[in-house]
Parts: C-alpha cells; structure tokens; sequence
C-alpha cells in the first residue's frame, strides 16, 4: 500500500560565499495514515529544517536541491508556488515550535482561525467560519471557548496558545500534521495534555503525524516508528519498541543513556561528549565517529549507508548489530 508520505532522498543547501552548505543530507523515510512517525536527534541535526523542507518553507537562500516529497503519490516538490498554497494548510499542515512566534499579537484568537480557513474557503460566510473556529477551540478542549475566541494571544497561557495553534492547523481538517518540538516550551502536565490531545485527534481523523522532538521520553509516549538523525543524516530507523529496547547506533545508544530513569534507580546518567558540527565542517566518514565511543579507524574514512539488520530495522553504521550498549 502507497504510504500517505513519501519522503526519497531530500536534500536541502543553502548557498553562502564559500559554496552550497547541505543542512539536509539525502533523507528518505515515510508515513502511513493513522500512524507517527518521530524524528529525534539534538538541536542542529537538521530536524526543523527537514519539516521546512517537506510544507516547501525553506527561507532563502536555501532549497530542496534534489528529492522527492510525494503526498499521496504527488510529488510537492514539482508543484508550482500556486499549487503548493492550495497543499499547504488543507491537505497538510504544521504546528511550529514557538506559538508566540507564529500567532499574530494584533489579532484576536477568532480571527486568526478564521483566517486560515479562508485561505481555502473564499465563498463561505463569516458566520459559518466563525462556527467553525469555535468548533476547532472545542475540538482541541479549550476552556472557555467563546471567550478564548475574542481574546489575543498575549492573554493566553503556553498551554493555551498551544492548543490555539493545534486548533488552526487541523481546522482545514489535513491528511498529515507535522508537528515541529511542540510541547517544549510547556510543564511536564500541560505537556501530557497536549501528547493525549494529538493521540486522540489521530484517532479520530486517521491523519498521519510526523512528529519532531528531541525528548525521547516523547517518542516512548507518541510514536509508532521512530527516525533518529545527526548532523542530517538518518542514522537510525526503526519501530519505536524496537528502537527502545534494541538501539544499534552509538549515537541512539548515547541519547537513551542520557534520559533519566523514573523508577528510582541511581544509574549514573551518560553524556556524549562533543558538539552536533556545523553543517559547514561535517567530518569525513561516520559523522558521528570524533564523538562516538566504539568507533575505530575505518569509521573515519567510510560514511556508512543505512542498512537492515532485521527487517524492520535499519542503522548506518559500520560495527552493527552492536551488542554492547553502554
């Protein structure tokens, strides 16, 4: 069956005095309706830039140079500006970061919804837009949604906003949200809120998520396949118990240590020594390999390609199966 996103061979460069710099390295992965798939890896791995690249919002002066980004079996890379507009918002749809950022502080709650709705609907009525916004406010169990649709955003709380922009992007009701570190700017309360809202809203619309974070307790909460990249690269593809209870690459090997147990126990937590590098001095070989702990020198001479080692499992990197974890 034809996966509702098909993502082959991405590449986004930006081009600067020196020449073209890739932020996002040959990415291929997909999605299937009803299911999430996570992309998870630190800041600077190229996460937001690969779900600006797929809703085509990459700024300049960079570009998706090569690749395909096929919904449904189109491929929206070849649309024209036009036809992109009539994608972007109704079929697919993004909920970014910072809702501060993105929400318009001289408008009310209202008619930013109803905004959005009239990028795609010129012939309905103000009145039936406005229900409808009021509908999308209910939907995401804003409190008090009369209320909320004539106040700004200054007036709301981080949880609000939140739900504010979840309301706006599935107001056109999309095939595909995209979901760029949503909740991490909320408390750990608000954020499970937030985490049970997308769950529910899947189920009842069937959309599929691409989901971006860099919190794998997240991942363990949302995810059905989990994609870890670096330095934008996918180093590791699996599905999320897998992933889990079996990692193969040091980098997701790294990342798991590092999050702390709730159990109580008194592991010592690990810490991956060294920086994401700039796109701009990738190192040869295994990008990972100056700050990996099982590398050896053939890691510094051959970048490895992603490869299965089960069916459902693939990793890039050149000493797996690893059975030793730290």
């Amino acid at each position: 069956m034809m996966p509702l996103l098909d993502i082959r061979d991405v590449t986004t460069e930006f081009a600067t005095a020196d020449g073209a710099v890739t932020i996002v390295d040959a990415v291929s992965l997909s999605v299937d309706r009803g299911r999430t798939l996570c992309i998870v890896g630190e800041s600077g791995c190229g996460k937001s830039m690969l779900s600006l690249s797929l809703m085509r919002l990459v700024p300049a002066p960079g570009e998706v140079s090569t690749g395909q980004v096929l919904l449904d079996g189109q491929d929206l890379l070849a649309l024209d500006e036009e036809a992109m507009r009539s994608v972007r918002g109704r079929r697919m749809a993004m909920i970014f970061q910072e809702p501060m950022t993105s929400l318009n502080p001289v408008f009310t709650i209202g008619d930013q919804i109803v905004e959005a709705l009239r990028c795609h609907d010129r012939t309905t009525g103000r009145k039936e837009l406005e229900r409808r916004a009021l509908d999308a406010l209910v939907q995401v169990e804003m409190t008090d949604p009369v209320r909320r649709m004539k106040q700004y955003p200054h007036e709301l709380s981080g949880g609000m906003r939140q739900r504010v922009m979840i309301a706006m992007a599935l107001v056109t009701r999309p095939e595909l949200l995209i979901a760029d570190e949503p909740t991490t700017a909320l408390d750990v309360s608000v954020q499970a809120q937030i985490l049970d809202l997308l769950k529910r809203l899947q189920e009842e619309t069937g959309m599929g998520v691409v989901f971006i974070t860099h919190d794998l307790g997240v991942v363990s909460e949302i995810a059905d396949e989990v994609a870890v990249m670096y330095a934008g690269q996918v180093v590791e593809r699996a599905p999320v118990a897998d992933l889990i209870s079996d990692p193969q690459h040091p980098y997701t090997i790294g990342l798991l240590a590092s999050v702390p147990e709730l159990d109580g126990a008194a592991a010592r937590l690990h810490a991956i020594d060294g920086i994401v590098p700039a796109p701009d001095s990738f190192p040869a070989g295994c990008r990972f390999h100056p700050r990996c702990a099982f590398a050896t020198p053939a890691c510094a001479d051959t970048q490895p390609a992603l490869r299965a080692v089960t069916p459902a499992h693939q990793v890039a990197c050149l000493r797996a199966p690893l059975e030793e974890h730290w």
